[in-house]
Formats: structure tokens, C-alpha cells, sequence
């Protein structure tokens, strides 16, 4: 499995870059051998300015050519990408239950919001909230 960072106005630092790699090999170990590979993009969206204004866009590819996109955003860059693995791990692994035939706590209906062949945007709950205000 190989995971790629990409960076767009953040500063990737070599501890930060090694943190993010451990938490996504630590959440897909289980189904590491059924992912193509891990794409993380991280963006910092008000500059120095402040807020919750770190992004993180991840794209899960599967070996079958389906792909697990999500979105997140925080304050904190370390919390941010904590916050993002644990989902793409919950979010693959219901994925792949399904495609067994394991009937998860979520409907079929559900999981096609989160796993498809066209990309797809899945808001964080912050920008839903921030949405319907």
C-alpha cells in the first residue's frame, strides 16, 4: 500500500509527514493488501489567519477500482489528521464488509455516499454545521 502527501499552502515537516504515514498504515493494516494506495492532501485554507482552517481531503483507491473519498477540517493539524484516519478506517472497513456480503450497522444506501467510482465530495460535520447557519 502506498501513501502519497500532498501539501498546498502547509507545511509538511519530516515528524508531521511520519505521523501521518504511521496513522494510515496503523488504521488499513487490517485490509492493507486490498488497497492500491492512500492519497492524503493537506491544505491550510485561511493562511496565518487562524481557525479551523486545516483541510484534509483523503482518496482511499481499492483494488477493485473503487475509491473512499472524505473530507475533514480543523484547527489542529496533529488532531486533524487523527480525526481523518480514524473515519477512513470506519469508512473503508464498512466498504469492504459490504462487498463480502456482512451486513455492517449502515445500509447499502448509506455507504453509496462515501464509496463510488466518480469522486465524490463528503462534507465534515463542522462544514455542514457551518452550512446550515
Amino acid at each position: 500500500m502506498r501513501v502519497r502527501i500532498q501539501s498546498r499552502s502547509f507545511d509538511v515537516t519530516d515528524s508531521y509527514g511520519r505521523h501521518v504515514r504511521r496513522r494510515v498504515h496503523h488504521s488499513l493494516d487490517r485490509v492493507q493488501r486490498r488497497i492500491a494506495d492512500v492519497e492524503i492532501r493537506l491544505m491550510d485554507l485561511n493562511g496565518p489567519k487562524g481557525g479551523v482552517d486545516k483541510q484534509c481531503n483523503v482518496i482511499v483507491r481499492l483494488l477493485n477500482g473503487r475509491r473512499v473519498i472524505l473530507r475533514e477540517t480543523d484547527s489542529c493539524a496533529w488532531r486533524l489528521i487523527d480525526v481523518a484516519t480514524n473515519r477512513m478506517k470506519r469508512l473503508v472497513m464498512e466498504h469492504l464488509e459490504l462487498r463480502r456480503g456482512r451486513r455492517g450497522r449502515r445500509s447499502r444506501e448509506s455507504i453509496r455516499h462515501h464509496v463510488h467510482d466518480e469522486p465524490m465530495e463528503v462534507r465534515s460535520m463542522e462544514t455542514a454545521q457551518a452550512t446550515n447557519e
